[in-house]
């Protein structure tokens, strides 16, 4: 009687232990579905952010090439005042 009780109660905990491993397994794949979702965002973000300061940089390098250009421009006015 006794071992027929201890054979029950060790299949129980058996199936109990599988459906909690199956639930683990679960909750394993949709935390890793989320990760990978919100990675994909993540690298999309940065790759907005990337094209956003690349624009930004050639705006820049436009600006400064402007301003050497203007500095230039000065200098040849000032020259040409100055012989005059």
């Amino acid at each position: 009687m006794k071992r027929e009780v201890a054979v029950k109660l060790s299949k129980g905990i058996n199936i109990l232990a599988f459906l909690l491993l199956g639930c683990l397994a679960c909750v394993t794949f949709m935390i890793m579905s989320q990760t990978a979702e919100s990675n994909s965002i993540t690298v999309d973000v940065a790759k907005y952010q990337s094209e956003k300061e690349s624009k930004v940089v050639m705006e820049m390098r436009m600006m400064t090439l402007e301003m050497r250009n203007l500095q230039k421009e000065v200098g040849i006015l000032r020259d040409t005042i100055g012989k005059k």
